[in-house]
């Protein structure tokens, strides 16, 4: 039977091993992927091009006035009410505009997050100088630097999330006219003899394909709702959690060479390290969500929403529509594959965690039986006799 300091010290390097940097930043990373479950908002974007892709071959049957009885209104966001097809070419430069915005935003956002554990270090290096000079000298830049890239983080996620519901905006004006004009285009049908049958047959064209409109943009908006409740999620990510962690750690970093010989202070080391730690933690979640944004909006959505423009440019046949489709198809199909291996992952590392950290400690936790009997002998000599056998050190940390 090992003895008391051994058997503590075994438990200790246990816990060290198990809870290495590394594998507590992976652990963050599977709990807060969980939480936001945010690879699902990303699934569904090719359905939407496909459902826009959709509409302008409508748009190539026939073209009409969504302001149908209400020319002297004045729209917030549509800026060709006279035109079905040019609002489309609106909504899909704005969604172009979107899906750019949102690449390079992310893939900004990736690369600044990328640097931040080794930023976080550089400070903490710093701080560990004894040297009061270098400390002062460096020691101001380098926080305003972290803080600095992180209200960018938080300032370029927002402005993507802005884009997007300026889109829903137009679309939603758009619904909102789909639905006045339908009224009116009904109230024209039914009227006296005294209009042509040829008119009464292109109201009704009209209706049918305003119906046809209606129901797709009900689609695009609901998938690209969830999408802005996607860079929601990143910026509140950004904004919560990694804004906090940092403006811990930095007011604390300023504050520590105040204190005399701060660096030679196990406490004060440890508290600098935990909330280091900490925050690279949740820059690490920030990059892995935009790396996997990037990585599928570089294989599968710019491209795709580009071709939108190119259907709008030209009278799309059926084929050209079923091109567009199956594209939209199999990228949902890869997304959803990419999706379900890091689910796979991410079930994969918590079993091995688990598995990890059983067996390093029941490699020096004693047997039920041992301990028993270890309970049993403790219990018959008193408790004196078991402080006699741990450690000074030991005995400081149990008393």
């Amino acid at each position: 039977m090992a003895s008391g300091s051994d058997f503590f010290a075994n438990i200790n390097n246990s816990v060290m091993q198990t809870s290495r940097a590394q594998d507590v930043r992976k652990d963050t990373e599977k709990l807060m992927k969980n939480d936001y479950d945010w690879e699902q908002y990303l699934v569904h974007v090719p359905v939407s091009v496909a459902v826009l892709g959709h509409l302008v071959c409508v748009s190539a049957r026939k073209d009409f006035a969504i302001n149908h009885g209400m020319e002297h209104r004045t729209f917030q966001y549509i800026k060709y009410p006279e035109s079905f097809r040019a609002c489309l070419m609106q909504v899909c430069n704005g969604a172009w505009e979107a899906f750019n915005s949102a690449h390079k935003s992310m893939d900004q956002i990736r690369r600044y997050s990328l640097q931040m554990p080794r930023n976080l270090s550089t400070v903490v290096e710093t701080l560990m100088q004894d040297n009061d000079a270098i400390v002062s000298s460096l020691l101001p830049g380098q926080l305003q630097n972290i803080e600095d890239v992180t209200h960018e983080c938080y300032q370029l996620a927002s402005q993507v999330e802005s884009q997007f519901m300026y889109v829903i905006s137009v679309i939603s004006e758009l619904m909102e006219a789909f639905t006045c004009s339908t009224k009116l285009h009904n109230d024209s049908v039914r009227e006296a003899m005294e209009r042509c049958n040829l008119e009464k047959i292109d109201f009704e064209e009209t209706l049918k394909l305003l119906a046809e409109g209606m129901q797709a943009l009900a689609q695009v908006k609901q998938q690209w709702s969830n999408l802005v409740q996607f860079f929601q999620n990143i910026s509140s990510l950004i904004k919560v959690s990694l804004s906090q962690e940092i403006h811990k750690f930095v007011m604390e970093c300023r504050s520590l060479p105040q204190i005399k010989e701060y660096s030679h202070s196990a406490f004060l080391k440890d508290l600098i390290y935990q909330q280091a730690s900490e925050a690279g933690n949740i820059s690490n979640i920030v990059h892995s969500i935009s790396d996997t944004y990037v990585t599928v909006s570089r294989l599968y959505l710019m491209d795709m929403v580009g071709g939108l423009g190119i259907l709008m440019a030209t009278k799309p046949s059926l084929q050209d529509y079923r091109t567009l489709q199956n594209g939209c198809r199999r990228a949902m199909e890869d997304i959803n594959r990419l999706v379900s291996r890091n689910m796979l992952e991410f079930s994969g590392g918590i079993q091995q965690r688990i598995r990890t950290i059983d067996g390093n400690l029941e490699a020096v936790l004693p047997s039920s039986q041992d301990r028993v009997r270890e309970i049993k002998k403790s219990y018959g000599e008193g408790p004196d006799v078991v402080m006699k056998k741990l450690s000074e050190k030991d005995r400081d940390q149990f008393c």
